[in-house]
């Protein structure tokens, strides 16, 4: 029988890893993206019934306590987990360290959170963001506790193990807050049990599968100096929170609750796809890219190879999302959410740049450049701030309208940020996203040209989309034949294409 000790040891080593690092980290992102359609029908299911049990004042007040929840939870992160798959070598010691740092510091954002609910409740002029904020903030321990569990994970490549449990936490989450909304009368306190039960899930599933677990520290050092590095990063995080959270204060401070609720709602559904793709692929291509960190030409073909798939799945979702905006909100949130589908347009054009610039991050995470991610933090969220100011006459519309506007503008800036003295230029990265993100512009025109107004809300949704993935289908694939950035894409379709084809002769 193994005791705790060897345990840990056995979590910690990634020695075995390095042999077949490419098949690991391509397996790792088919897990991860055969989850998302998994997540991505749970998601449209429960915010469908949710919207149907809910007024959109509910959603405007839970998003204004995510305004205060969701900042002083960037701090109880500290970008520690990052630092734990980043780190080519850590020990025992680095990793109880930074487990309860993590751990103290969310207990301590409890109450400092609750310190700051009434100033929320008098900047919005509702109370009742109040209670909602103290609520919320007790889940930061949870999240806290589950960090450097699921940053060893990762680190491992559990893919399977990290998907299932996230799954099973949303899934537990969803089905709660239904149940109140649906039971009671407690209207937007069912979407705070809908928090609650998917932390406490979450972190209950993820320590039973990963066998770590901390001991005293003898030796500080190693993790010192990953809070340098995490330090760095959560700077990146607080400057970023105010990019992503400063449409919802405006709106909310402006324009009130209910505005507030039809803005989320449509930024919730635009962020599906984006979560979708992006979020589980950097769960694969992170740490993978870490491991290579010492390796220029292997990480380099690594990055354009992740890119490359990440821009063809994202581009082609924005396409569809475009062409079939209306409809789509029309028949996810009812007839009263209407005032959404404008908003969503607007956010899913903004779908082309912001897909590939969040790519960005796995080139300042995995060579360690956090202190580089910062300073284009705040080079850039002044001019979203800007962007947005300008935009709030015209309400929610216009705020949509202005973020997608200021990321497509963004993303060439952006990247000769990023890829300055790293293993990939600017151009290696244009010749990947450019192609791919114009074949999805044309389709989404394609699929939004058809004279479809009118029509019955199901021919209104399918016969765009149908169209709109026709002509993606067409171009992208023309791109991937004639364009060398993605040869190693034709590679892998060749040899998928060669495999079945072997199989089905041998029968």
């Amino acid at each position: 029988m193994t005791t705790q000790a060897e345990r840990n040891a056995a979590v910690l080593s990634t020695e075995h890893l390095m042999s077949d690092l490419g098949r690991r980290a391509a397996r790792g992102g088919l897990i991860a993206v055969g989850a998302q359609p998994l997540r991505m029908v749970l998601q449209f299911i429960a915010t469908a019934i949710m919207a149907r049990l809910l007024a959109p004042e509910d959603f405007g007040l839970v998003a204004m306590a995510t305004a205060v929840t969701g900042f002083v939870a960037i701090f109880s992160n500290m970008g520690l987990a990052s630092a734990t798959v980043q780190k080519a070598e850590i020990d025992q010691d680095t990793v109880s360290g930074l487990f309860f740092m993590n751990l103290g510091v969310g207990l301590v954002l409890v109450p400092i959170a609750s310190l700051a609910a009434p100033l929320a409740a008098w900047f919005f002029k509702d109370p009742r963001v109040t209670g909602l904020i103290i609520a919320m903030s007790l889940t930061l321990p949870l999240a806290a506790a589950a960090a450097q569990h699921t940053a060893l994970m990762m680190r491992s490549m559990r893919w399977m193990t990290l998907q299932w449990t996230g799954l099973a936490g949303h899934a537990a989450g969803a089905l709660a807050g239904i149940l109140v909304a649906w039971k009671t009368d407690l209207g937007y306190w069912s979407l705070v049990a809908t928090a609650w039960v998917a932390n406490i899930v979450t972190l209950t599933l993820i320590w039973i599968t990963c066998r770590w677990r901390p001991t005293l520290v003898k030796d500080w050092s190693g993790a010192r100096t990953s809070l340098n590095f995490g330090l760095n990063l959560t700077g990146f995080s607080v400057v970023n929170f105010f990019h992503r959270q400063l449409d919802n204060i405006i709106i909310g401070w402006r324009s009130g609750a209910v505005e507030l609720g039809f803005y989320t709602r449509a930024y919730q559904l635009m962020m599906l796809p984006i979560t979708m793709f992006n979020g589980p692929l950097s769960s694969a291509v992170e740490p993978s890219l870490s491991r290579l960190q010492n390796e220029p030409e292997r990480w380099r073909r690594a990055f354009l190879d992740a890119l490359g798939l990440t821009v063809f799945l994202g581009a082609g979702m924005a396409a569809g999302l475009i062409a079939t905006a209306e409809p789509l909100i029309t028949l996810l949130y009812g007839p009263n959410w209407t005032k959404s589908a404008t908003i969503f347009l607007w956010l899913a054009i903004s779908m082309f740049a912001g897909v590939p610039m969040n790519c960005t991050g796995w080139i300042y995470i995995s060579l360690g450049r956090s202190r580089r991610m910062l300073a284009w933090s705040l080079i850039f969220t002044p001019v979203v701030a800007a962007a947005f100011l300008i935009g709030m006459s015209r309400g929610a519309v216009g705020i949509a309208m202005a973020y997608a506007i200021v990321m497509n503008l963004a993303l060439v800036p952006g990247y000769a940020f990023a890829t300055r003295n790293a293993p990939v230029s600017l151009w290696d990265c244009l010749k990947v996203i450019l192609p791919m993100s114009g074949a999805g512009a044309l389709a989404a025109a394609a699929g939004a040209a058809l004279p479809v107004h009118g029509a019955p809300i199901l021919v209104r949704l399918v016969l765009p989309a149908l169209a709109a993935g026709g002509v993606y289908v067409v171009l992208s694939g023309l791109v991937i034949a004639r364009v060398q950035a993605f040869g190693a894409v034709r590679q892998r379709i060749l040899g998928a294409a060669t495999a079945v084809l072997g199989r089905l002769r041998s029968r």
